[in-house]
């Protein structure tokens, strides 16, 4: 039987870290492609209505912001992990190991 316990180490932390942003990074982003997608969308059908418009707009704001802070949290965790002596980082492209 495997015991997470036995086999967990202190030093295992960085990696795990590293791992769970890694994997968060690219479910978000995959989140992300389809909300432009949509807000494009929502551009396209827009037209003449200035409502509809700044809702698209709105939309499409935040998604980037929301890109923005994703991509700035794994790059935090990855440079913390790097600093402490965490070498298998892969920034570009996003590989998880």
């Amino acid at each position: 039987m495997w015991n997470f316990l036995e086999t967990f180490k202190v030093q295992d932390i960085p990696s795990i870290l590293v791992n769970l942003a890694c994997n968060f990074t690219r479910l978000v982003l995959i989140f992300i492609v389809f909300w432009i997608a949509y807000s494009g969308v929502k551009f396209f059908l827009a037209r003449d209505n200035p409502v509809v418009y700044g809702e698209a707009k709105k939309s499409l704001f935040w998604s980037i912001v929301g890109m923005i802070l994703v991509f700035g949290v794994y790059t935090v965790i990855v440079s913390i992990a790097n600093f402490l002596g965490y070498s298998n980082l892969s920034f570009v492209p996003l590989v998880c190991s």
